[in-house]
């Protein structure tokens, strides 16, 4: 492998990270809401499918609007790094 296959393969590593580092907070509020409604629903004896739907759907929005001033910052840093490394290089 030669030198830009492995910047490449970094780089991509590290992209993988940041987005797997900024979808956790909504994907982790939303398996948590996810089982509270399931239990519910089974507690119940429901099978209404919106009733699963509508919760998860709001708390995505919900997580999404709380953390996005966090997203943002860190996308941001993410970015500012990425042009400073390439400006660094030949």
């Amino acid at each position: 492998m030669n030198l830009t296959a492995d910047m490449l393969t970094l780089a991509a590593s590290h992209m993988l990270m940041q987005a797997l580092i900024l979808v956790t907070p909504p994907l982790v509020a939303v398996l948590l809401v996810g089982l509270a409604v399931s239990l519910f629903q089974v507690g119940m004896r429901m099978t209404d499918l919106t009733l699963g739907f509508v919760p998860r759907f709001a708390i995505i929005l919900l997580v999404t609007a709380l953390t996005l001033p966090w997203m943002g910052t860190r996308l941001s840093a993410y970015f500012v790094s990425n042009v400073a490394q390439a400006a660094d290089r030949p």
